[in-house]
């Protein structure tokens, strides 16, 4: 009984060293649902062996970039990474990487603002204590991408996509492209 009670204490109260264990096997997810919905919105058809390779590769080097690059360099780096992966590993193109980049980033802002709201009203915690709490970072997660992958099969389902990228003019994707870019940099810098 005393085990039980100890495993729910380091649940359930502040611990970065847990916590940070305790997302990595998310990290491999959040690539997965990631790679499902922007493919299907971009109309990106990758194989099997793609798909597994790509959810591998960025699950690793999430891991990797968690562990040993500090806070603020570390969203550059996912970035990067991020856009080298689309680019190289699903063979889309430069504009399609960039876009690839913001959906998934959109959407699960939109998702984590909202039920963090939610949640932390529910449960009577602010933001940075939560999420140092294993039990509570870790089941906020799982329901932001149980959400993201429902959204997955409605795009799925309703045949949502934008494939339409490749009409842009040069000027335009140029323009599309440093917009995207100054965006990152921005939200990144906050």
């Amino acid at each position: 009984m005393e085990i039980l009670q100890t495993i729910w204490t380091s649940l359930t109260t502040e611990n970065e060293v847990l916590t940070s264990i305790m997302i990595i096997p998310l990290i491999f997810l959040e690539a997965f649902i990631s790679m499902l919905i922007f493919t299907i919105i971009l109309n990106i058809n990758p194989s099997k062996r793609q798909k597994g390779i790509y959810v591998l590769v960025m699950g690793l080097l999430g891991v990797l970039i968690k562990l040993f690059i500090p806070t603020p360099f570390s969203t550059y780096v996912n970035v990067i990474v991020f856009f080298l992966c689309n680019l190289f590993i699903l063979k889309s193109t430069v504009l399609k990487s960039i876009i690839s980049l913001l959906i998934p980033f959109i959407l699960t802002a939109i998702i984590e603002s909202i039920l963090a709201k939610i949640y932390f009203l529910i449960f009577l915690q602010d933001y940075s204590s939560a999420l140092n709490i294993p039990l509570h970072r870790v089941s906020l997660a799982l329901i932001v991408y149980f959400i993201m992958f429902l959204f997955y099969l409605l795009f799925k389902y309703f045949k949502f996509n934008f494939s339409k990228f490749e009409v842009f003019n040069k000027r335009r994707k140029v323009l599309l492209i440093l917009n995207t870019i100054f965006g990152i940099l921005l939200i990144g810098t906050q």
